[in-house]
């Protein structure tokens, strides 16, 4: 795991030479220009993960999943990268997750599986153009400095609770996308909650109603199947729980300023 080779007692070292502790910090970036490909914008996130001492693991598509030693400077490129997209001149939506774990991990098999999946569901769940990060992430970022406080108004933190929670939610909304007669109190009853503990626990993982939840996580289900470009309007629309695809255009348009059509021009119908 080691960056910078090994010292005398065979210690897997960083670059700066320290030695190697194996935990990761991973951040999971998810960028939908909703105008044009700004090759500019990806450019200038490359170059904030590169100032940062990141390390892109894979580039898919809108994804970057890039691997940082040190959690602080994952936080601080997280912070340019949300300031970079909130000042582009097109119309972006976006998510920001950042999760540290070791590389062999109590639940998972593959090398950070459990972490990959942790920022996975924090980038899914990151509706509002907010980073989400956890407890560890932050842990790590501030030990041994106790006059750094690098959580601002843009950073929501999770612990493990939190977390399990927002898995939890995911699974279930995720499960039921396609579903159009399931509502909020479909997904109270899944939860086990009643209709203001579901009201408290929703506002409280991601600041947003589960109403308004339920929609986004539709409309932003069917934004990245739209860019994709392998479905027409309509088969999005009914994937994505909506039992109308003159009113998922009509939602789609007044949620992200633009038609479905016009980002869908190889499948229009």
């Amino acid at each position: 795991m080691g960056e910078g080779g090994q010292n005398e007692q065979d210690l897997a070292l960083t670059l700066l030479g320290e030695i190697d502790s194996g935990y990761r910090t991973l951040m999971l970036v998810d960028v939908i220009d909703l105008t044009q490909e700004d090759s500019l914008l990806k450019s200038k996130i490359r170059e904030c993960i590169e100032k940062h001492r990141g390390s892109l693991v894979k580039l898919p598509m809108n994804h970057f999943m890039v691997s940082f030693i040190d959690a602080l400077d994952a936080i601080l490129a997280a912070l340019e990268i949300r300031s970079v997209c909130e000042s582009s001149a097109h119309r972006l939506e976006y998510s920001l997750a950042l999760a540290t774990g070791k590389p062999v991990d109590e639940r998972g098999s593959d090398l950070f599986e459990e972490t990959k999946n942790t920022v996975r569901t924090l980038a899914r769940m990151g509706l509002n153009n907010r980073i989400f990060i956890d407890l560890a992430t932050q842990t790590s970022a501030i030990k041994g400095n106790n006059q750094l406080e690098p959580v601002s108004k843009s950073i929501l933190v999770f612990n493990d609770t939190d977390l399990s929670e927002m898995k939890r939610l995911e699974e279930v909304l995720y499960y039921n996308l396609g579903n159009s007669n399931f509502k909020s109190e479909q997904l109270g009853l899944e939860l086990g909650l009643s209709k203001t503990q579901l009201y408290r626990k929703v506002s409280a993982l991601t600041e947003l109603t589960p109403n308004r939840l339920l929609s986004e996580v539709r409309l932003r289900s069917a934004l990245r199947a739209i860019k994709a470009g392998s479905k027409n309007v309509s088969e999005v629309a009914y994937d994505s729980g909506f039992n109308s695809p003159t009113y998922f255009t009509r939602v789609f348009r007044n949620r992200f300023d633009v038609l479905p059509t016009a980002l869908n021009i190889a499948n229009p119908s």
